[in-house]
């Protein structure tokens, strides 16, 4: 099973607009959203640099990784594998 985590920031421009076109799609997949502020521990396992990040796993396992702010196309082809 495909899932999407993004570590995201209340204060990074970028994560609030990526947060947005998320919020308003439907990517066929769950989306997890991680704050690096109040995760930070989580975001260190995850060797988290930069905000956003964004990985996809399946069934558990990381497959891919991207950072910066998507559009909903590039989005969509980032969880296609």
């Amino acid at each position: 099973m495909k899932q999407l985590k993004i570590y995201s920031a209340s204060w990074c421009q970028p994560c609030q607009q990526l947060k947005k076109t998320i919020s308003a799609n439907d990517l066929g997949i769950p989306v997890t959203t991680v704050d690096v502020d109040a995760w930070k521990e989580e975001a260190k396992v995850d060797q988290v640099r930069s905000v956003p990040t964004l990985i996809l796993l399946e069934n558990g396992v990381e497959v891919k990784r991207a950072t910066g702010a998507k559009t909903l196309d590039q989005l969509k082809e980032f969880i296609k594998t």
